[in-house]
Parts: structure tokens; C-alpha cells; sequence
């Protein structure tokens, strides 16, 4: 990826797909004609209306200034950090004003332990730490305010209001990491974005909300996309990157982002020696960057193009050369691409804290009517029937009782699952560990000749990869109480692509986009991984092979992972002091499962299905 690309990833990163303040101001149920604002609560509810909807006007910087006095002459805490909030989007992140009302807004919530007005604030002024070049302190306070997006009550509602926070933080996160020049914590924070991308759209509380949801992050959601898809390109996972690119290509988002999915897709055909198929999607990108006027994307677009026609062995490859060098001299005149480079640096900042803060408004103007109608009630309504409170205390304790023997259940599984992982790592590592001690000793006690010695120091390093892998493997199994089927996925990829390439093989994972993702307990989640290092392992020692194929599907009997080789083949019976095949079989009987073996006339699958929750 080139530094233009990568530019264009950071400045379009948290470019949402959402309404502008002016658009969403007409989405707000009018203020009654002729009606007079008759409680406080009301008062300051027509005032941060007015504030909206005069967005870019003085009028509205006065409508939201008097919310905010009526919300201190109310002393609501919620109320009063909410009008600082809205205040404080109104000044630039640049403008020392700005962190001032968001510290307000966090000082009013934190006494209350009101978490997630405490988070908003906190992401507000992380935000201003990013404008003013301090991403260290807008990494600090983007992580606090994920400690208390997580302390958010749980409920249908909340839980998708609450994965749809955590994108938005993690998109600046991404944002910030990029600006520090971390790639690794880039990598890993858009795969965990991606992983709340699909929990929020599976517990989306209406399909209103889901569609709405996938619409306005759609553009964020692609540009992490395309990180990640030139982060495989990087590591050569080019089955990896085909995947994200492919998928954010679905999303539909701005067409910066598309033309950059599709030049991932040609790049990467063409590093497979494909050029008829990179010629198909470099082709779309370069109409699109010339017709949206998108001169860097053009730019790069034609330089992939010279080079694909050049593969292919046709003259066109001069023109789209020539058309190339044409653009880099425009792009690049030194006077003008400084003043650009640093007013353009200025707009990205600035519009991007603008959209964010565009996309949390919805949410904090629903905030703000339900907190005006709860004051609205408890000033109407004197209190509530001791009959009723009694009922609702002993529903709560008997539903606190079920909750503890559900969490005690939970907690039994977890631990006999530790303790077993615990007895591998012993009984496994330990024996590889045990390995590297005899060979250190023969290295140092016995006298070998330099061919000898090589030999011992390639087993050595051998038993030692062998011994960190599984390490790996048990450590990541005790990482966390669950994690989702997609998470199982991107570590089987891994795997493969850290196994399979060195010993010459080929992989092609076959993933349906439809499969969903639910959560898995830790001991299917550790068995199923284990099957598929079993199988993959088989075929490495025994198949002979060139290509292996790993189709993960869901069907009315579960899930069902097939791994398939074109070997020599195998009839399904252990071989003789193998372990292989029966291993596989206890382990997918321990959550429930079966493992058959099907010969195929060019190689051998092995095909287990296990229950999904």
C-alpha cells in the first residue's frame, strides 16, 4: 500500500455514511405551533431543538447556551451533561472551549456514575486530544471510556447501543494508532471492530435499526476493511485479503472506498499471476476515480493498470503509463501538494470529528427526551404502591438466585475446561520442553561432528516452534470466557496460513457470507480448533498433497467444518501407533459431535459436525 493510500485510509477511517446536523434537524418532530413551553423539562427541550435545528447559525449556539441555564437552574446531573455535550460540539476540537464543556459534561456524570454519559464525554475529549496532535492522551481517554461503556446495564437495548459505541471508539482508536505508525495494534483493533459490527447487527433491538445501523457505517466499516485487506497483501494471506475486500465491497460505501477495495482486488490478482482478472477490477476503479475526481486514487489506478497491460503484453500499457506520469506531475508540483496536503489535513481532522459527533447527536437528543419525560413524570407523580414494590423485590431475588446458579453452572464448565487445558500444557509442553533439554545436553556433553551438529541445533528449533505453537494455542483458549464463531474463523486462517505455505501447500477457505456468528463456549470453541490442527497436521505428514480446502458451513445438525486434500488418499482407519483419527473422534464427542471420514477418488475429507448454541 503506498503512502497515498494509506493517507486516504486515515482520512476517511470515521467518514460514517450518517445525516449532517442540518439534514437530521428535519428528522425532529417539530415544536408544536403556538405552543408554549409550560415546565422547565419542556423549556429545555424546545431550546436544544432550536439549537439543532439552527445548526450553522449564531441562533443556534444562543438555543443551545440558554438549554444550558435552564438545565442548571433544574440541577439534573443527566440533563446538565448532556447541554454541555451539545455546547461543546458547537466549537471546533481545535478551540480550547471545546474541552472545556466536555470536562463539564464529565464532571457532572461522574458523580452520579452515569456510564455512559461519563463514556461520551470521555470520547469527546479524546477526540480533542487527536485534533491537537496528542493521540497518546486520545488512546488514554478512548480506553477509560471503554471501561465505562462496559459498565452499562445490560439489556436488549443497551446491548446494541452499547456495541455501537465501542465501533465508533474503535474507529478512533484506529485513527490514533494510525497516526503513531502502530500497524500491528491497527490489524488488531479493525478485526475487533468488525467483530462488534456483526454483534450489533445480530442483537439489533428492530430491523429499522439494523438497516439504519449497516447504512450509516457503512464507509467506516469499509475503510477498516481495506486496512485490514493490505495487511494481509503485506503478510501475503492473499485468501484473507480477498475476504475483507469482497465483503466491504458489499457494504456499498463512499466511492473513495470502493475504488481502493478494488484495487486491492487487482493487486492481489496480480501477485497471483492472474492479469485477465486484475484487468476486471482495476478497470472499474479507474472509471470511478476519474469520474468522482478522486486524482490520487486516478493516479494509483493507472500506474496498477500500465503494469497489468504490461503482464498481459499489450501496447495499451503505454498510454495508461503516459496518463500516469501525466497525473504524478500534477499531483505532484512541491508548492502546491505542501498547501494541500496541509489544508486537506485540516479539513479530514476537523470533518471527521464533525460526522462522529453528527452520528452520536440521534442518540443523545433520544437521550435527552426520555431523561426530560422522567422528570416530567416524577414531578406529576407522588410515588409508587408498597404492594407493587414488594412484588418487584421478590421477582428481583428470585431472579438474582437463578442468575447465581446460571453463573455457578458456567464457572464449573469453565474450570473443568482450564483444568484440562492446564494438563495439556503440562503433560504436551512439557514433554517438548523435556526434549529441548536433551538435545541442549548432547549438543553440550557428546562430541559431533559440524553436520551432526546442525542436525541437533534443526531439531532443536524444531521442538521449540512446536512447543510455542501450542503454548499459543492454550493461552488463546484461556483468553476469555467466549468468543464469537468469526473470531474461531480468522485463528483457523492463521493457523493455516502460518503451517500450510512452508510445507508447500495451498488453502482455500470456503465461507458462506451468510454464516452467522454466534458465541461459543470455551470447550466447543477449543475442540473444534483442535480437529481442524489435527486434520491439517494429517495431511502435512501423510497426504502428499498440494492443496488442502476448508469449507466451514451451517446446517440444521450445527455447524459442520470439512477439510478436504487432493493427496494419496486414505481409507479412514488408523494407522498403525496413530493417534490422529481417534483423537478427533473423543474430542467431538466431548461437546456432543461426530467426525466421519470420506475417501474422495483424488484425496481424503474429514468432515465434523458439532451442535451450535
Amino acid at each position: 500500500m503506498t503512502f497515498f493510500r494509506k493517507l486516504l485510509a486515515l482520512a476517511g477511517l470515521v467518514a460514517l455514511a450518517a445525516l449532517s446536523l442540518a439534514a437530521r434537524a428535519q428528522e425532529l418532530a417539530p415544536w408544536p405551533a403556538g405552543a408554549i413551553p409550560r415546565t422547565l423539562p419542556d423549556s429545555i427541550r424546545y431550546w436544544q431543538t432550536e439549537g439543532v435545528r439552527h445548526v450553522d447559525t449564531p441562533l443556534g449556539l444562543r438555543a443551545d447556551e440558554t438549554a444550558l441555564r435552564l438545565a442548571q437552574r433544574l440541577r439534573d446531573p443527566r440533563t446538565l451533561s448532556i447541554c454541555w455535550r451539545q455546547l461543546g460540539d458547537r466549537y471546533p476540537n481545535y478551540d480550547p472551549a471545546a474541552r472545556r464543556c466536555y470536562e463539564a459534561a464529565l464532571a457532572a456524570a461522574r458523580p452520579i456514575s452515569w456510564h455512559e454519559g461519563i463514556g461520551d464525554a470521555l470520547m469527546a475529549l479524546g477526540m480533542v486530544a487527536y485534533d491537537n496532535n496528542d493521540h497518546r492522551r486520545s488512546l488514554r481517554d478512548y480506553d477509560q471510556a471503554a471501561q465505562h461503556y462496559a459498565l452499562v446495564p445490560a439489556t436488549a437495548a443497551s446491548r446494541a447501543e452499547r456495541l455501537r459505541n465501542l465501533l465508533l471508539l474503535r474507529a478512533n482508536q484506529i485513527n490514533s494508532h494510525q497516526a503513531l505508525l502502530d500497524a500491528p495494534m491497527v490489524a488488531r483493533l479493525g478485526r475487533q471492530a468488525l467483530a462488534l459490527y456483526r454483534q450489533a447487527l445480530a442483537s439489533a433491538p428492530t430491523p429499522a435499526w439494523r438497516i439504519a445501523f449497516a447504512e450509516r457505517n457503512a464507509t467506516v466499516t469499509g475503510n477498516i476493511l481495506t486496512i485490514l485487506s493490505d495487511h494481509y497483501l503485506e503478510r501475503r494471506q492473499y485468501d484473507s485479503a480477498r475476504y475483507c475486500a469482497e465483503w466491504g465491497l458489499r457494504l456499498r460505501p463512499d466511492s473513495e472506498t470502493v475504488v481502493a477495495l478494488y484495487l486491492d482486488l487487482a493487486d492481489l490478482e496480480l501477485r497471483l499471476g492472474r492479469p485477465l482478472a486484475a484487468q476486471v477490477h482495476v478497470q472499474p476503479a479507474v472509471r470511478l476515480a476519474r469520474a468522482d475526481g478522486h486524482l490520487v486514487m486516478l493516479r494509483e489506478a493507472l500506474f496498477l493498470q500500465a503494469n497489468i497491460l504490461a503482464a498481459l503484453g499489450r501496447p495499451a500499457a503505454y498510454d495508461s503509463l503516459q496518463a500516469y506520469v501525466a497525473y504524478n506531475e500534477h499531483l505532484t508540483d512541491q508548492s502546491r501538494l505542501e498547501a494541500a496536503a496541509q489544508a486537506q489535513a485540516r479539513f479530514d481532522s476537523r470533518e471527521q470529528q464533525a460526522q462522529i459527533r453528527a452520528l452520536q447527536q440521534d442518540r443523545r437528543l433520544a437521550a435527552q427526551t426520555q431523561e426530560l419525560t422522567r422528570l416530567l413524570a416524577r414531578q406529576q407523580v407522588a410515588g409508587v404502591s408498597a404492594a407493587a414494590t414488594l412484588l418487584l423485590l421478590g421477582g428481583g431475588l428470585l431472579f438474582v438466585r437463578y442468575r447465581r446458579r446460571q453463573a455457578a453452572a458456567r464457572a464449573a464448565a469453565n474450570t473443568a475446561l482450564r483444568t484440562r487445558l492446564a494438563a495439556d500444557l503440562h503433560d504436551d509442553v512439557g514433554n517438548l520442553l523435556t526434549q529441548v533439554g536433551m538435545h541442549s545436553s548432547l549438543l553440550r556433553e557428546t562430541p559431533h561432528t559440524p553436520a551432526q551438529t546442525l542436525a541437533r541445533l534443526d531439531a532443536l528449533a524444531a521442538v521449540s516452534r512446536q512447543a510455542a505453537q501450542q503454548m499459543s494455542d492454550v493461552v488463546w483458549g484461556l483468553g476469555t470466557e467466549h468468543r464469537s464463531l468469526h473470531q474461531l474463523l480468522d485463528r483457523m486462517r492463521d493457523h493455516a496460513q502460518e503451517v500450510l505455505p512452508p510445507a508447500g501447500l495451498d488453502v482455500a477457505f470456503r465461507v458462506p457470507p451468510d454464516l452467522p456468528d454466534p458465541e461459543l463456549a470455551p470447550a466447543l470453541l477449543h475442540n473444534v480448533y483442535l480437529i481442524f490442527k489435527e486434520s491439517l497436521h494429517n495431511v502435512v505428514k501423510h497426504a502428499q498433497a498440494t492443496t488442502i480446502t476448508v469449507k466451514l458451513t451451517a446446517a440444521a445438525t450445527g455447524l459442520v467444518l470439512t477439510v478436504t486434500d487432493n493427496g494419496r488418499g486414505h481409507d479412514g482407519q488408523p494407522r498403525p501407533g496413530g493417534h490422529g483419527l481417534t483423537n478427533m473422534q473423543a474430542r467431538a464427542q466431548a461437546v456432543g459431535g461426530t467426525v466421519r471420514y470420506e475417501p474422495r477418488p483424488a484425496g481424503f475429507a474429514v468432515v465434523a459436525v458439532v451442535p451450535l448454541p
